[in-house]
């Protein structure tokens, strides 16, 4: 037993958890049980802040590229690729669209996979009871599939959507102006709106209910 705490690098934590269960639980049959599924709770808890982790940075990494790209193509590709001859022109900006469109559709699998976990299983949680937060995620939701319609339209083949793609700078244009929009919202959600339901994490909050 103590060669495989020694080999625990969690285990003072851990440790630290269950005193205080046992410290705040009066009745000791009680406590002897949470001591017993604390350890259990804490790896299920372990588990799910790495998921958390990766499912934020892959979400924040994914708007980074697609936001970040389009601001190139809109003030950089766009206005040099006006320079060019129309020949030159057009299979410019055939090729960009090509390999643009890749980043395009993965992007918006890997946002929206990693964007309804952190709501569901991180967000929605924390603020349960909380009147602002979701109206103001389900904005940020419905502005963001906006956000993919543009963007898919503006990568896509249809000819329903060619007029838009003649117009590519003023779409893209909206395009980052909306990006700009849930960007905020994020922001304010996450630094201005405090959790006011906490998910259960730890034994100590099993003794609350």
């Amino acid at each position: 037993m103590k060669d495989r705490c020694a080999g625990d690098a969690d285990f003072p934590q851990k440790t630290k958890v269950l005193v205080d269960v046992v410290s705040c639980c009066g009745d000791l049959r009680i406590a002897s049980s949470l001591v017993i599924v604390s350890p259990i709770i804490l790896e299920s808890r372990y588990r799910m802040d790495w998921i958390a982790i990766i499912s934020r940075w892959t979400h924040i990494g994914t708007a980074i590229v697609l936001v970040g790209g389009t601001f190139f193509l809109r003030f950089v590709v766009t206005p040099a690729a006006a320079q060019l001859v129309d020949s030159e022109h057009t299979k410019l900006k055939m090729l960009v669209a090509g390999t643009w469109k890749k980043f395009v559709h993965v992007g918006i699998v890997l946002f929206m996979a990693s964007g309804f976990y952190n709501y569901i299983v991180v967000g929605a949680p924390m603020h349960r009871g909380d009147r602002l937060y979701h109206p103001l995620i389900g904005t940020k939701i419905l502005l963001s599939m906006v956000i993919f319609f543009i963007a898919s339209a503006l990568v896509g083949r249809s000819k329903s959507f060619e007029a838009m793609r003649q117009k590519s700078k003023l779409w893209q244009t909206i395009l980052l102006l909306l990006a700009s929009v849930v960007v905020g919202i994020s922001g304010y959600a996450k630094v201005a709106l405090k959790p006011t339901g906490p998910a259960v994490s730890n034994a100590s909050a099993l003794l609350s209910h």
